[in-house]
């Protein structure tokens, strides 16, 4: 009770996160909390949980594959034969911050959900969770095809600018012959199945 008062300590995870990443994916994260600070005030999200969650979402970005598996074991089995550092780091990444509680100070769920969503989505994420997965893909420094259209999406209708990310991601995958995560879908048809 004590500790919620308090409030969150965004200079400690700042001055931490940072040790655990280069210089240059750094500078993605600081681009993502500012895009992430705008989405939270334009649909008025508790504005410093998004940032800390926007300051975490990359934290285990750069872990080997053997300790991110070590540290899901068991935990989430929507990705237990997943092999991509690219899909479990956000997983990887909520544990860490779990586990390493006097580096943080982050136990809230809410910002873990949005660590641990910010790469596949899930089908019952917050809207925190929501805008630290799109505050990811339409930072200023991403150029993907059709990314100028998320951001304008973006500042209107934030499920709307999600799916229309998911697509173009989907499109983009299937032109590859990728496999693609269930999470992505589940994300999807949750989106849609909310507009009705």
């Amino acid at each position: 009770i004590w500790r919620d008062f308090m409030g969150i300590n965004i200079e400690k995870i700042e001055a931490n996160v940072k040790k655990y990443l280069d210089e240059k994916r750094y500078e993605h994260v600081k681009r993502v909390v500012k895009c992430a600070e705008e989405l939270a005030q334009i649909y008025s999200v508790d504005i410093e949980k998004t940032k800390a969650s926007a300051l975490l979402h990359d934290v285990a970005k750069f872990f080997e594959l053997s300790t991110m598996q070590e540290l899901i074991k068991g935990k989430y089995p929507e990705v237990k034969d997943e092999n991509s550092t690219a899909i479990l780091h956000g997983f990887a990444g909520a544990e860490f911050i779990r586990k390493n509680y006097e580096l943080f100070e982050i136990d809230d769920e809410e910002i873990l959900d949005g660590v641990k969503y910010h790469t596949i989505g899930s089908k019952n994420m917050s809207k925190l969770a929501k805008i630290v997965y799109l505050a990811d893909a339409i930072e200023e420094g991403r150029t993907w095809g059709g990314v100028e259209m998320a951001r304008e999406l973006s500042k209107i209708d934030l499920d709307g600018a999600l799916k229309y990310e998911i697509d173009t991601k989907l499109i983009y995958l299937i032109s590859k012959d990728t496999i693609i995560h269930p999470n992505i879908i589940l994300f999807r048809n949750a989106l849609i199945s909310e507009r009705k």
